[in-house]
């Protein structure tokens, strides 16, 4: 028989416990086993919302290659500040801006 224990704290895995070496996860409240494959918890979160009618917050997925707005938005005043001092001073030689989009 499987051996369940506690992963986490916080989430979705307040409400369940995870088997320990494997994928699957057992909820606490009525003792259901769900697959958790590769660390998924979509199916962890369907399971409260259908069956104990918890709705539990997903965390934001954090991708580095993609900036948050808040730094799309410095980035887009720099550029606008960068493209007015430029215009608004053409008499310093050999100044050039330029500005790519990846």
């Amino acid at each position: 028989m499987a051996e369940f224990v506690d992963f986490k704290k916080d989430g979705v895995w307040e409400h369940f416990l995870r088997e320990k070496g494997g994928n699957s996860a057992k909820c606490k409240l009525c003792s259901t086993i769900l697959k958790a494959t590769g660390g998924s918890t979509k199916g962890l979160h369907e399971h409260l919302k259908r069956i104990h009618s918890i709705n539990v917050l997903k965390r934001q997925a954090t991708d580095d290659a993609e900036p948050s707005t808040s730094i799309k938005v410095l980035q887009l005043q720099f550029y606008v500040t960068a493209v007015a001092f430029t215009s608004a001073f053409p008499e310093f030689p050999g100044m050039t801006f330029s500005h790519s989009r990846e």
